[in-house]
């Protein structure tokens, strides 16, 4: 399998400004984005960025559970708290939080064993935190496991305040954009608290770009490298880093000694070239895709055009784009369960 090295997008900029002013403001920020976009890669780069330096030296820590760990810290400016990946079955309590943030910010201090009392010594921790300078970030990953009960138990939290000052500390979680957390977000308790960024996919343009600096690709020349690039772009999916990856290890896995040259012959030992058998197979009609063509390019073509299009080996932009759609009609089959592309 091909690693990657980590390539920054327009999107992914934005939202590390994003994170640092949230934690500059102790505000509460979701970051959203699909299998793939790249939440992981933007959890270590903010953990940089803040740190001033590689996440390679990072300590970790974990408790009995095993449920934290990693935890960095820059005693001179932060505070890190990251709780371990968060599981479907999995449960975390708000008292295990508090806990591991009090024993991040006063280390060997008795901590009580009630709620309400962990709750006044997280909020004597924390003012003590900001009087001494430092920041305390509360990062969550897969966020969208998180219930009700939870997302209200760490509003609670969050809405500790001393003096003139707000919250006192910072909370960043990472998380797909699941209709069931989408609709808590959306509730006003947790719509006026949190601040929501989505990790865009990414344009053509820079899909190819990403594949050349994050896998060190290179397509051939002429006819025959635009060819290459239009079937490039046509297989990647999801339209993200983890499109990406997953494409590009295909061609490591398939063709003989890759070496990182996509020609139309090598991607074709990979991706279904033949799209008017695979529609067939599907029961997915030209009219069908004459109709999504129609409807989603703006392009009214006949159904011999589409054919055609479907049929020939071309990188014209009209090819490209009914071709696209015709994709995504199967890919709406694999979404069911019907297909694997």
């Amino acid at each position: 399998m091909k690693s990657a090295t980590f390539t920054y997008t327009n999107s992914t900029l934005k939202i590390l400004s994003t994170s640092r002013k949230s934690v500059k403001f102790n505000s509460w920020l979701v970051i959203l984005g699909d299998a793939g976009s790249g939440k992981t890669f933007l959890l270590d780069r903010l953990l940089e960025s803040l740190e001033g330096k590689k996440t390679e030296g990072s300590d970790y820590v974990e408790d009995g559970r095993g449920e934290l760990s990693n935890v960095k810290k820059n005693k001179t400016s932060y505070i890190f708290v990251q709780l371990g990946k968060l599981f479907s079955t999995g449960r975390i309590s708000i008292t295990q939080i508090m806990r591991s943030i009090i024993e991040e910010i006063l280390p060997g201090q008795h901590i009580p064993g009630s709620a309400t009392g962990k709750q006044k010594m997280l909020k004597e921790a924390l003012t003590y935190a900001g009087k001494t300078s430092r920041k305390v970030i509360l990062l969550i990953d897969n966020a969208h496991y998180l219930d009700q009960k939870m997302l209200r138990d760490l509003k609670d939290i969050h809405e500790l305040s001393y003096g003139e000052l707000g919250s006192l500390f910072s909370i960043i979680m990472f998380a797909r954009p699941e209709y069931k957390f989408a609709s808590l977000l959306n509730a006003p308790e947790f719509d006026i608290q949190t601040q929501r960024v989505y990790i865009q996919n990414l344009p053509k343009p820079d899909i190819l770009e990403f594949s050349k600096q994050a896998f060190g690709l290179r397509f051939s020349s002429g006819k025959d490298g635009d060819r290459a690039k239009s079937l490039f772009l046509t297989h990647v999916y999801p339209l993200n880093p983890g499109g990406i990856k997953a494409l590009v290890n295909r061609m490591y896995l398939t063709v003989n000694k890759f070496d990182g040259l996509v020609t139309t012959d090598r991607i074709s030992q990979v991706v279904n070239t033949d799209m008017l058998s695979t529609l067939k197979k599907y029961r997915i009609s030209i009219g069908e895709v004459r109709k999504a063509v129609a409807t989603h390019a703006g392009k009214n073509l006949t159904n011999d055009q589409i054919s055609k299009a479907l049929d020939e080996d071309s990188s014209s932009k009209k090819y490209e784009i009914v071709r696209e759609q015709a994709m995504n009609l199967l890919r709406e089959k694999a979404d069911n369960g019907n297909l694997f592309i």
